[in-house]
């Protein structure tokens, strides 16, 4: 009696649960034997992409520092020049002084020449 009143909702029943097996089987195929093996290759690529950026990145970062070290060098060669002609400047100042104050005593008669041979023995005195 019961088997006759549940015969006309056998073949919904049976059609819902060979949906739901279907349904299920698809997600333990994708979980357990599919997505594995697409999470592998994402993350070769993933993996792959990152590394890429990381050394682009790296790439980038070295090409402003040797920018930025040839704006310092030029910088730093531009200050040695200006020393460098204010050293000679004042070499050529104190020459020149040198030479005047040589005159005005030689002028005066008051001169003392020195020559090496004099030094050597200032040196050897001690």
């Amino acid at each position: 009696m019961i088997a006759k009143l549940l015969q006309p909702f056998l073949i919904p029943i049976a059609f819902v649960a060979g949906l739901l097996l279907m349904f299920c089987g698809y997600g333990l195929y994708d979980t357990w034997l599919a997505y594995p093996a697409v999470k592998k290759e994402a993350l070769q690529g993933y993996v792959l992409e990152t590394t890429l950026i990381a050394k682009q990145a790296e790439l980038d970062a070295v090409r402003r520092q040797i920018g930025l070290q040839m704006i310092a060098q030029s910088q730093f060669e531009t200050v040695l020049k200006h020393v460098q002609e204010l050293a000679d400047a004042n070499q050529a100042q104190n020459a020149q002084e040198i030479a005047d104050y040589e005159k005005k005593l030689a002028d005066a008669g008051r001169s003392c020449p020195i020559d090496a041979d004099d030094i050597k023995w200032l040196r050897n005195s001690k």
